[in-house]
């Protein structure tokens, strides 16, 4: 049997750590709002990390509660990453993507004789700098 050992699940609508009352029951929701979707919050590194979603879908209780212990199996083997649990859309508007992105197109731009390769070595220095 798995257990959670990080993290919990909380109301998506006031944040209270929702516990079910009647853990038999189908269809569990906030006890304090009634409020049926959910997310997962855990401390990873240092930092907090929330799990909204599961393929565009918002988390039920049991939904997330299967994540919760698939997190944190994926923690105690070490393949756990964040950015694998991030809605699809948010990993595109990370300055760290967008700055990928971009360095691609400036290497194609100096393939091209667009751009001083000095230039870009100078950029990727920088980048190395702030990531």
């Amino acid at each position: 049997m798995a257990f959670v050992t990080r993290g919990g699940v909380y109301c998506s609508s006031c944040n209270v750590k929702v516990i079910p009352v009647n853990p038999k029951k189908e269809y569990i929701s906030c006890q304090k709002c009634g409020h049926p979707n959910v997310h997962i919050r855990l401390m990873f590194d240092g930092q907090s990390l929330k799990v909204y979603e599961k393929q565009g879908k918002p988390y039920s209780y049991s939904e997330a509660v299967a994540d919760l212990i698939t997190i944190n199996q994926q923690i105690k083997e070490g393949s756990f990453d964040p950015r694998d649990w991030k809605p699809a859309g948010q990993n595109e508007r990370s300055f760290e993507f967008s700055m990928g992105a971009w360095l691609e197109r400036k290497d194609l731009e100096r393939d091209k004789g667009k751009l001083a390769p000095s230039t870009l070595a100078t950029i990727r220095l920088m980048r190395a700098s702030i990531t």
